[in-house]
């Protein structure tokens, strides 16, 4: 494996990778899992609409803890945003902190490379047709940017923003 520096395109470059090995691997959705990504589409308008959901997503008061964790990553760390259905739904996809760090670090990719700052339903279905990424790709892709030192604090590239400055919306 490649020794993973911090450069301004480091997350772009890991989230190319990323995207080959996506496309190629998936995992079967559970009946749960598409029954509440169906709720989650059907009622993207009115959850968008709802003041209340949106403060217990900022004060990590939401039910799906992972849920959270997506919605103040993204709006901390990034330079785009979601839509609260999707929030809700990738918390319920994301099986780990380092899911959604993985997560909210391609989708940032792939908002900039599609030009769309606002992310929803519709985004997401299109980006994973088939499913989420298997646990053996997923788990392959937090190796794949570790840093392999405590330098730098923490030592998951996915975490220097400064990576992921030649994708980053500049207003």
């Amino acid at each position: 494996m490649e020794t993973v520096k911090l450069e301004s395109n480091g997350i772009e470059r890991w989230a190319e990778q990323a995207e080959i090995m996506f496309k190629s691997s998936s995992r079967k959705i559970t009946k749960d899992k598409a029954e509440i990504y169906a709720w989650a589409l059907f009622n993207e308008e009115a959850l968008e609409l709802n003041s209340e959901i949106k403060k217990a997503l900022e004060k990590n008061k939401f039910e799906v803890p992972f849920s959270c964790v997506f919605w103040n990553r993204i709006r901390l760390c990034h330079t785009y945003t979601v839509s609260v259905a999707l929030a809700i739904f990738m918390g319920f996809v994301a099986e780990s902190f380092g899911d959604v760090t993985i997560y909210v670090n391609y989708l940032q990719y792939q908002a900039f490379k599609h030009d769309q700052k606002h992310l929803n339903m519709d985004f997401i279905s299109k980006l994973f047709p088939k499913g989420p990424p298997s646990r053996e790709t997923m788990q392959y892709l937090w190796e794949a940017q570790k840093l392999h030192t405590s330098d730098y604090g923490s030592d998951n590239m996915l975490d220097h923003s400064e990576c992921q400055d030649s994708i980053a919306f500049k207003d």
